[in-house]
């Protein structure tokens, strides 16, 4: 236990060391990239920002030194983050990107009410115009300045991160609590992609909400549980809404599927819960439907191989001419793409060496995610993440023929997924482990490893 502490503890120092000697450049990128933003209130707003949120993080923190350790090194590795991404769309992709278009958008309705007193509403209401309405309203609050406005939804972004982390508390109170840090506040696509004004950012928060509630849920049927799902999954149906009725599916999958243990009370919660689910994810399917401009779920074909020809451009494009069949295929492998011989640009290249290292981690931890998916029924929420991930890889395989596209919006997909990478802490592995050796040890032979034995 204390190697892994150990080594758990040098990751966070390493990370913390790389935010700050770094700090001139990510400082500089985030500022001054582009001269056609304002940063006068930036130069403020900034620092404030982040000593309000290192403050908060503190407070949520408590006594934990290594919780307190891993969210202030998070924090700036967010807004590290922030400046690498606003370097990038200025310098390297000449201002193409989503970005870009919130922030212009977002300045024209923030004009329109601070100097007005109009509010636009624009329609349909979700996705690209719910975020530059969000954005928008930002922009009133906060004066429109773009690096403020990054750093405020990378920030809404990191919190989004801790609501994974507290859902994995509550779903896996006797799991690896330390190791879900790291991977959920330190890998880098979810970090990077997240750290910026759009979808992403944005999306990340609500699902952390959405887990947060249906963790509550997994563990005992309460009201205050349902309305923060509730709440997280009306969250996510405003940014994309063909991913809520994933979510809404899941859940729903997993409270009938999942063992009840709380008798007739749960059982009555049970149905009530899959009454109101059931009739929440066909709605949001009639909006996913509008959304897709798909008028019977028999286009579904159609639509995604529309969606997959239309992101099929650039250098980060694979998977061209492929018949859906052929990408099916493909399926359990989107989680670790690009393999290094795609990789064709700098971008690729991270992007493939954190496939190689997630495969790592599988691959050394696939007992115990074997192991918590066998215990679906007991732990609904593992069934939740399952059906979750199950649909999203079969419809990103199918609809995603881009690169670039695909490490972004996997990351809808990574924070659950890292949750089953450690469901079982090292105390409960030393203990199996131990009971492996008892059931091969004869009386009064072999004695276990000393670890082992601490642990038993």
């Amino acid at each position: 236990m204390a190697s892994s502490t150990g080594r758990y503890n040098l990751i966070v120092q390493l990370v913390a060391l790389g935010c700050v000697v770094t700090l001139p450049g990510w400082a500089w990128a985030l500022f001054f990239s582009s001269s056609d933003h304002e940063y006068t209130m930036a130069l403020v707003l900034v620092p404030f920002l982040i000593a309000l949120n290192l403050v908060l993080a503190m407070v949520v923190a408590g006594r934990d030194r290594f919780l307190q350790r891993v969210l202030c090194t998070a924090l700036l590795f967010k807004v590290a983050a922030a400046g690498a991404y606003v370097w990038m769309v200025f310098r390297l992709y000449d201002q193409s990107a989503d970005m870009v278009g919130y922030w212009g958008r977002g300045q024209v309705i923030a004009n329109d009410l601070v100097r007005y007193g109009h509010w636009t509403t624009l329609h349909p209401i979700w996705s690209n115009n719910f975020i530059a309405m969000l954005t928008g309203l930002l922009f009133s609050v906060i004066t429109v300045s773009l690096p403020a406005g990054v750093v405020v939804f990378a920030f809404a972004a990191f919190w989004g991160q801790y609501l994974f982390y507290r859902a994995f508390l509550t779903a896996f109170p006797e799991g690896d609590r330390k190791l879900a840090a790291l991977l959920l506040f330190f890998l880098p696509s979810i970090v990077f992609w997240t750290a910026t004004i759009g979808k992403d950012a944005t999306i990340l928060l609500f699902l952390g909400v959405t887990a947060c509630g249906f963790a509550g849920l997994s563990r005992r049927l309460t009201s205050r549980a349902f309305v923060l799902f509730l709440a997280g999954l009306t969250g996510v149906m405003l940014v994309r809404p063909h991913v809520a009725v994933m979510v809404g599916l899941a859940s729903l999958g997993a409270l009938l599927l999942g063992q009840n243990r709380q008798g007739v009370p749960g059982v009555l919660g049970k149905l009530l819960g899959v009454l109101l689910l059931a009739g929440g994810t066909l709605l949001l399917a009639r909006q996913a439907q509008a959304f897709l401009q798909m008028e019977q779920i028999s286009q579904a074909p159609q639509v995604l191989e529309r969606v997959a020809s239309n992101n099929y451009m650039g250098g980060s494009a694979f998977g061209g001419g492929l018949s859906l069949a052929y990408r099916l295929v493909n399926v359990p492998f989107l989680f670790f793409r690009p393999w290094p011989w795609e990789v064709h640009s700098l971008q690729a290249v991270i992007a493939a060496a954190e496939g190689l290292l997630l495969l790592a981690i599988f691959v050394r931890r696939r007992r115990d995610f074997y192991a918590a998916v066998r215990e679906w029924r007991s732990k609904p929420f593992v069934l939740f993440v399952v059906l979750f991930a199950f649909q999203f890889s079969v419809v990103m395989s199918l609809a995603i023929t881009n690169f670039g596209l695909l490490t972004r919006e996997r990351v809808m997909l990574m924070p659950f997924a890292m949750m089953l990478f450690c469901v079982r802490g090292e105390s409960v592995i030393l203990s199996s482990r131990a009971l492996w050796y008892a059931r091969r040890t004869p009386a009064g032979g072999t004695t276990y490893p000393a670890a082992v034995h601490r642990k038993s």
